[in-house]
């Protein structure tokens, strides 16, 4: 080859490699935290949340005299329990039927059947 087509040839590659580089190879990120299973401090933390709830629905009940005032926020507490053991039991590898029933949370008649 002639020496200009050399040049012309190696300028090309050259502004080739300019406008679109060839990708570099990214490292693999690494992962951020290992998971582990749960520890005491989570079942310690899951029984202050339920001790919290009843600590509550006490306070309520023996506060509030007026059932208009006190049925709403009961029915809250009962439904953020039962949300909390539903959602946090299985994480702790708990059975969320027996953590219903011996935390004396039912379902209601209503929510299963319907009226005519």
């Amino acid at each position: 080859m002639k020496p200009i087509v050399t040049r012309l040839v190696n300028w090309v590659k050259w502004l080739d490699r300019i406008i679109d580089p060839p990708p570099k190879p990214r490292p693999e990120p690494k992962p951020m935290a290992i998971l582990v299973g749960p520890g005491k401090r989570h079942f310690d933390r899951y029984r202050k949340i339920l001790a919290d709830l009843n600590d509550a629905e006490v306070d309520v009940l023996t506060e509030i005299r007026d059932p208009q005032v006190a049925g709403p926020l009961l029915a809250r507490i009962r439904a953020r329990r039962q949300q909390t053991i539903v959602e946090i039991a299985p994480q702790l590898g708990l059975d969320v039927e027996r953590e219903l029933s011996s935390n004396n949370v039912f379902y209601l008649p209503a929510a299963r059947t319907r009226l005519h």
